[in-house]
């Protein structure tokens, strides 16, 4: 606690860490000359530190990590852990691919894991708990129709909650600056492979932009800047926020 209040408080060595993982390096190593040591060992993506778990034999998690509109968090979580007929995804996948054509059956998974989990974000609903659980989607949208006293909601609908969520925290990126190239500021060591395990056999990295670009393909949004188009915004029905889209 006292550091964490010293870093909050920038003071003494809490001032080297409060500007996040990435900078860590240059905070840490500059006075001894280590600054590419450290760099070395460093696990973020976009500047973050990333999330309690080696995402690096799970790739879909890993690319749900790297399209998240909140940094780094397990907004899709794909289906290398196990099917979801839940979602209408019966198969499951090996962590690791082994081509390019493996590495993008997992895009499409982790598309429809983040429109649900973003949609249950909206219920106040932890998706842990209802990852797996069959009929999923119909039960929380029906439990928000009765809630609210809505009429006609269905999981389609849910869907398109979370994917308008999706939208709009992609709107916030570009309002904010962001460019594709910002997608892929990824640490080389976690853009590596694992020293032993599934991972092993190689990493994401050779295969991570063309599953970028198939999923701004899916998401109906620009391939050169990472930002939606705006037939996407006028069918989502979000054409206030067309001062970011791309005609």
């Amino acid at each position: 606690m006292e550091l964490i209040e010293r870093t909050i408080r920038r003071e003494g060595i809490g001032a080297k860490l409060a500007d996040g993982v990435k900078a860590l390096p240059e905070a840490l190593g500059r006075e001894n000359g280590v600054i590419d040591q450290i760099r070395s060992r460093v696990l973020d993506v976009k500047g973050e530190g990333v999330i309690m778990h080696d995402l690096r034999h799970y790739w879909s998690a890993f690319f749900g990590a790297v399209i998240a509109g909140a940094g780094p968090s397990l907004q899709g979580e794909g289906s290398d852990l196990g099917p979801r007929p839940d979602l209408g995804i019966d198969d499951a996948p090996p962590g690791v691919a082994k081509s390019l054509d493996e590495a993008l059956t997992k895009v499409g998974s982790v598309r429809r894991t983040q429109q649900a989990k973003l949609f249950w974000d909206t219920l106040g609903v932890c998706s842990f708990g209802l990852n797996g659980v069959k009929d999923s989607m119909v039960l929380t949208s029906r439990s928000l129709t009765q809630a609210a006293g809505w009429e006609g909601m269905d999981t389609r609908d849910g869907f398109v909650v979370g994917e308008r969520i999706a939208n709009l925290m992609r709107i916030v990126y570009g309002r904010r600056g962001f460019r594709k190239s910002d997608e892929f500021d990824i640490s080389p060591r976690y853009l590596g492979t694992t020293a032993e395990g599934t991972g092993s056999e190689q990493g994401i990295a050779e295969y991570l932009p063309d599953m970028v670009d198939d999923y701004y393909c899916r998401m109906g949004w620009d391939a050169d800047t990472g930002l939606p188009t705006l037939s996407t915004l006028k069918r989502l029905g979000m054409t206030e926020f067309s001062d970011v889209a791309v005609v």
